[in-house]
């Protein structure tokens, strides 16, 4: 699944979003995945101008060595299903599935 957006919001839920791997660009909004605990999810968030919050584990936001931005990269279960987020200016939120 694919999904882009220059402004606005956009959300993915792991029960509801089929099997297969999901990529989200956004110029300037929100994007917010839900992963529940069966989900073997590989999500890797980037925010050029923006914040990362991540809801799901303890894993750390962390900031890019050279130039603006942040990026996460968490694991849940074998990471088999994959998430690439990139957002370029607003909020990328990780969160527990809200079935769970």
């Amino acid at each position: 699944m694919k999904g882009r957006n220059v402004s606005g919001g956009l959300t993915l839920d792991s029960e509801t979003d089929g099997d297969g791997s999901a990529s989200c660009n956004s110029v300037s909004g929100s994007i917010t995945v839900h992963i529940n605990d069966a989900t073997n999810a590989h999500v890797s968030a980037e925010a050029r101008s923006g914040c990362i919050r991540n809801e799901l584990d303890g894993t750390a936001v962390k900031r890019n060595r050279y130039g603006p931005g942040r990026y996460l990269d968490i694991v849940n279960g074998t990471g088999e299903r994959s998430y690439r987020l990139v957002l370029q200016s607003g909020r990328i939120t990780v969160r527990r599935s809200r079935n769970e």
